[in-house]
């Protein structure tokens, strides 16, 4: 990150909470607590911070008499003030300019950007706007390094080489990730769970497709995202929603494992239920799933065999949740998971936002090696053969540098 002192310095986070840890003045966030370091070292340079963010997916105000309060960035001024740092909050961008130069040991906050038409649909008016504020830009907001938004790809070209880099959360996440890709200590594991197929493909061909030594030597896959597994196995997945699309990847992905001589492990047995929420928990092997019934977790044998290989890991990369983790009675695979990856004492890389949510609320995210701040941009960069090419926040933040 950049030395900088006595400058405005216009700081990208991503702070974009879940609505109830908005509301919650006393929820742990791994996110903002990640950013606290790039605040204090800017202001122990005595440089004026200009702290912007989004929050949700709000409509884009059209006049000043927009407001929608549960989407508004004025709901982190307390959890900032936890820190210890005061905060100026001020949703005019006109005001903000002229408060930018006031006040050093104030953080002034800007309104949820996504408020702002220019935000979502690129800008160069709306970048200009932000620009006034500050002097240098520094982008922490690694989770939307894969996203086109104008504070992220417009906005820092309106500023020189010299003055803009990146934050400490987005340095350290290149690190490791980088790392990660390189040449990493066999047997590397990927730990693979949550719903979305089309997500996590790339960054499993990445890693089947990767020479040998830094290729996966097991994949695991959990959650909803083995249905389309099983599916193609053969088996049936009662009441639980498989995409056909789904299936016919998750096909090629079995074929290009086994080209590659990479094992996939999938659930054996999972747990079931005919009514979200409510209903009565069962458990079943993948081969007697009712046809009325919901996959809701993986089951016993499932977790002891998952637990088993991870044993023998010395890396271990894990993205998703093993269940339907909004509901308690759902969560033992993905706590059970994350307590066999806390034991292994290799190189272990948690992401994804309810996977690193879950290390928190069990108290295990300090025995793992790395939690990243990213879901979709940690698997976007892992997938992507040049980040500085294909991730258009590094295009825009490294443009015309050698990387």
């Amino acid at each position: 990150m950049l030395n900088v002192q006595k400058k405005r310095v216009f700081l990208r986070a991503d702070l974009n909470l879940p609505r109830h840890d908005l509301l919650d003045t006393t929820t742990h966030n791994a996110r903002m607590e990640a950013l606290v370091p790039t605040i204090k070292l800017l202001m122990q340079g005595g440089n004026k911070i200009i702290l912007a963010t989004h929050i949700g997916r709000p409509s884009p105000r059209h006049n000043t008499h927009f407001i929608d309060e549960q989407l508004s960035t004025k709901l982190l001024v307390p959890k900032l003030e936890h820190y210890g740092f005061k905060i100026d909050f001020e949703p005019d961008l006109l005001q903000a300019a002229k408060k930018s130069v006031q006040n050093v040991t104030t953080i002034l906050l800007l309104e949820n950007l996504r408020f702002f038409q220019g935000e979502q649909e690129p800008s160069r008016l709306f970048a200009q706007l932000l620009a006034a504020t500050a002097d240098v830009y520094i982008n922490d907001a690694f989770g939307l390094i894969h996203r086109n938004d104008t504070s992220v790809t417009l906005l820092p070209n309106l500023f020189t080489k010299d003055n803009r880099s990146a934050g400490l959360i987005v340095e350290k996440e290149i690190a490791t990730l980088t790392a990660l890709t390189k040449e990493p200590a066999q047997p590397f594991m990927l730990v693979v769970g949550g719903c979305k197929v089309k997500d996590k493909i790339k960054v499993l061909m990445t890693f089947l497709h990767a020479p040998k030594h830094k290729r996966a030597s097991t994949i695991i896959i959990g959650g909803a995202l083995a249905l389309p597994f099983l599916k193609a196995n053969g088996y049936t997945t009662g009441a639980s929603p498989c995409d056909q699309a789904d299936v016919a990847v998750a096909m090629d992905t079995i074929k290009a494992a086994t080209a590659a001589g990479v094992s996939l492990v999938l659930p054996t047995d999972m747990k079931v239920t005919s009514k979200l929420g409510s209903g009565t928990l069962q458990t079943c092997s993948v081969t007697t799933i009712p046809n009325d019934s919901i996959c809701v977790d993986i089951g016993p044998a499932s977790l002891q065999v998952f637990s088993q290989q991870l044993l023998n890991a010395k890396t271990i990369f894990a993205n998703g949740t093993m269940g339907i983790y909004e509901y308690p009675e759902y969560q033992t695979g993905t706590n059970g998971i994350l307590a066999s990856i806390a034991a292994n004492t290799g190189l272990t890389i948690l992401a994804g936002g309810d996977t690193v949510a879950a290390a928190y609320k069990e108290n295990i995210a300090d025995r793992v090696t790395f939690c990243s701040t990213g879901g979709g941009a940690t698997l976007a960069f892992l997938g992507a053969s040049n980040p500085y090419q294909e991730m258009p926040a590094l295009k825009a933040l490294y443009a015309n540098d050698t990387v």
